[in-house]
């Protein structure tokens, strides 16, 4: 049993790198990444990987010793309550976005938790609670303090994998009517998600549900208190030894739960067929087409088509690089609603030694939007986006980074603008 314990960590710890339903860059490997299927929602997933990883180098650790027989379920609990912070200061030269009268913002971050993993047999619990302060130095009423808990519970039944779990989210936001007193608004968040999949020998599946309540306080609660449902299937079918076909279907919709603001309510159906594989030993892509039919109930519906492309170029083992294309095609709607955009993103990583570790990072992009001409007039937006960062890990459980990041946004029909913005973090696991 202890040897197929090992073989399952090992396949789940390299799922992050091809997490179809995200369109993360595919990243060559090894032929081993065409051998693994699972859908990734948001940070939880995050988690659920980073338990199998640690449970991959305990056991590494351990020289994959044979486990003993157990005759009690309870002889194989392993609890690992793992404490962590995280600080993050932040500096922007332009944080009202305008061309003149520049203001800048000094910002705070401090995330403070404490996570628990719980293993029994083929099941794996994860227990994350943290408290999240933001502190705008001169701009008070923009601070945000935020709390949440958040359980996830991770099953292997034979070939098929089921994981549940649920997040609440309690914060304070700025209001989105400044006024000179601080006013903010307050509300909870209730995320409850579910996934069943399955890998066949060329054929995978995953089947996802997610429901995210929100509810306001106060004088909001009448405008804002909603709910966010999406059903998802994904499936994917290998028709060569490094070639996978995709297709993905999400259908979402949202209820407001008052009369008035359910005249906002909308539901939406996206499907998208793609391919994905493995170019050259250094090479990797991913080709994908989706169309989006969106319902609103008062406001204007719409169709979106939209084609990516994805290459990732591992150039070493110390360096790899990524470029990614989307073309979105977005309308009928209205005239000055409909328009086209093309969003060209690069970035790659360079780590410079090994002892200590230092890893250099780039990123930089393009995106543009040519809507319908409208009274004679084709409005343009461009925006331009780079930055650079260095990592630098001491230990295996802290480490230090630093980033810049430039932005530019032009128009011919707003106000350009353009930010600086410096950053520096630190994280410490126990």
């Amino acid at each position: 049993m202890a040897i197929y314990v090992v073989i399952i960590i090992m396949i789940f710890s390299l799922w992050p790198r091809i997490s179809f339903a995200q369109q993360m860059p595919f990243v060559v490997r090894d032929n081993a990444i065409l051998g693994t299927f699972q859908q990734l929602q948001g940070e939880k997933d995050k988690a659920i990987v980073a338990a199998f990883q640690e449970a991959q180098m305990q056991l590494l650790e351990s020289g994959f010793k044979e486990a003993k027989v157990k005759h009690s379920l309870f002889e194989g609990i392993k609890l690992h309550p793992h404490p962590y912070v995280t600080w993050e200061a932040a500096l922007d030269d332009n944080a009202d976005n305008t061309i003149n009268e520049r203001k800048h913002s000094f910002s705070n971050r401090v995330l403070v938790g404490a996570k628990t993993n719980l293993r029994i047999k083929n099941m794996t619990t994860i227990l994350d609670i943290n408290l999240d302060h933001t502190h705008f130095h001169n701009r008070s009423r923009s601070n945000i303090n935020g709390g949440q808990a958040n359980l996830q519970n991770y099953f292997n039944i034979g070939r098929y994998t089921f994981s549940l779990s649920d997040a609440l989210y309690n914060t304070y936001t700025a209001s989105e009517d400044w006024v000179e007193d601080d006013v903010f608004q307050r509300y909870w968040s209730n995320t409850l998600s579910a996934t069943l999949s399955r890998d066949f020998n060329r054929l995978g599946f995953s089947a996802g549900y997610s429901r995210v309540d929100y509810r306001y306080e106060d004088d909001y609660k009448e405008a804002s208190d909603r709910s966010d449902e999406t059903y998802t299937f994904n499936q994917y079918l290998k028709i060569g030894a490094k070639t996978r076909f995709l297709l993905d279907y999400e259908h979402g919709r949202t209820i407001y739960r008052y009369t008035l603001p359910t005249l906002k309510d909308y539901n939406y159906d996206d499907l998208s067929l793609g391919i994905t594989g493995i170019l050259s030993a250094k090479l990797g892509g991913l080709f994908q087409v989706g169309h989006r039919l969106a319902d609103y109930k008062e406001d204007d519906d719409y169709k979106r088509t939209t084609f990516t492309t994805q290459i990732s170029y591992m150039m070493s083992m110390n360096t790899d690089m990524s470029l990614s294309w989307e073309h979105r095609i977005h309308g009928p709607g209205n005239k000055t609603s409909s328009y086209n955009e093309d969003n060209i993103q690069f970035s790659g990583n360079r780590r410079l030694s090994f002892n200590p570790k230092f890893r250099f990072t780039y990123n930089g992009g393009v995106d543009y939007y040519r809507y319908a001409k409208w009274n004679n007039f084709i409005k343009h937006i461009t925006k331009y986006t780079w930055g650079l960062g260095l990592v630098y890990s001491f230990r295996e459980w802290v480490d230090l980074s630093f980033n810049y990041d430039n932005y530019q946004y032009k128009s011919n029909a707003e106000m350009s603008y353009k930010n600086n913005i410096f950053t520096f973090k630190t994280q410490a696991k126990f």
